[in-house]
């Protein structure tokens, strides 16, 4: 198996597009580094903001608290957070979208 494709953080504001790589593509991972690279002292969980994450040349746009950024980024834009159904291949963002889907479609598990 090769090197793991590295992650960069496509978060785009005045200054331009971010960049960075990021070793931490978890939810919390991602968090931190918006609020400690792009929110600066301006980070409170319960605003709300529109995700500036980019790709295909245009900004998300969609509203959110800023305490759902990475596990949005994590599961929408790097799919970090996927996993695959065993049973049919179906794959989810989220390990919580795959045990309802097993539970309801598959008989539990």
């Amino acid at each position: 198996a090769g090197p793991e494709a590295r992650a960069y953080c496509r978060w785009y504001s005045d200054g331009g597009m971010c960049n960075a790589p990021l070793d931490d593509v978890s939810p919390a991972g991602l968090a931190r580094h918006l609020r400690d690279f792009h929110f600066e002292g301006k980070w409170s969980n319960t605003h709300r903001g529109v995700c500036c994450f980019r790709e295909n040349g245009r900004a998300c746009g969609r509203d959110m608290d800023y305490a759902s950024f990475g596990k949005h980024i994590a599961s929408v834009h790097l799919k970090s957070t996927s996993s695959t159904c065993p049973d049919c291949g179906k794959e989810f963002g989220r390990g919580d979208s795959l045990a309802r889907h097993r539970k309801t479609c598959h008989g539990g598990a």
